[in-house]
């Protein structure tokens, strides 16, 4: 035909996805190596994560006789609000250590080596309030554990399947992916593909293509600011 066949699709959608984590207990946690655990779980005492999409995109189709051809485009804006307060409550160890005077320096064996005791018994010498003992180790997080930000994800595409003959088309195009926080990335992503109908009736096809393809950097990433401080505590 003379004109082309035009066929416009326009998309909107707004979605909204809530996920909240606990602990039942948020205690601090006490590990006590090849013994117990006890106290709360401090890698999920709290976490709250909201995500807010809005996307709208449109997409064109053009239908001629040997060609096909089609164009958009797409743009995402997403809202992340996040709290996560892992391990704000602190972390003890009690592992394996030595017998101590009152000063917190190791005692001298019959051999003049300091006797060891294992972490079950530095937890009950400091559960005791035994002078010289303490835990092996004490971490916690710091920080702001509240973070909210935007991210705009756009991308634009244009593909035509071109009818070479009546039995091969050949399928060629461009999809052009931009993110943006913090700075600006875009990937060009050409993609070209073969579909050959080896008998007249068309009830089969062989097909090829080849293509570069992208993924988007996880939002997880962009807000993952929190800083992790872990305290070592001396041996006297």
């Amino acid at each position: 035909s003379a004109f082309p066949t035009v066929l416009n699709e326009l998309r909107a959608r707004v979605s909204r996805n809530h996920l909240l984590d606990q602990a039942v207990t948020t205690t601090p946690a006490v590990l006590v190596l090849e013994a117990f655990n006890e106290g709360g779980n401090q890698d999920a005492l709290f976490r709250e994560d909201t995500t807010d999409r809005t996307r709208v995109s449109n997409g064109t189709t053009l239908a001629r006789s040997a060609h096909s051809i089609r164009f958009g485009a797409q743009a995402d804006v997403i809202r992340l609000a996040q709290v996560d307060r892992a391990n704000f409550n602190g972390t003890f160890i009690f592992g394996s250590d030595v017998v101590r005077d009152a000063l917190g320096n190791p005692v001298a064996g019959v051999r003049g080596e300091p006797s060891v005791i294992s972490g079950l018994d530095l937890y009950s010498l400091v559960r005791a309030g035994t002078p010289g003992y303490r835990p092996s180790q004490f971490s916690i997080v710091t920080g702001e554990p509240a973070v909210a930000l935007s991210i705009l994800e756009s991308a634009w595409f244009a593909q035509d399947d071109w009818r070479a003959a009546p039995r091969l088309t050949v399928s060629y195009g461009v999809r052009h992916e931009i993110q943006r926080y913090n700075g600006l990335r875009m990937r060009f992503a050409p993609r070209a593909g073969l579909a050959w109908a080896p008998s007249p009736d068309g009830n089969s096809a062989v097909r090829d293509g080849v293509g570069v393809f992208y993924t988007p950097i996880p939002h997880r990433r962009f807000s993952d600011v929190l800083v992790k401080v872990v305290a070592e505590l001396p041996d006297s």
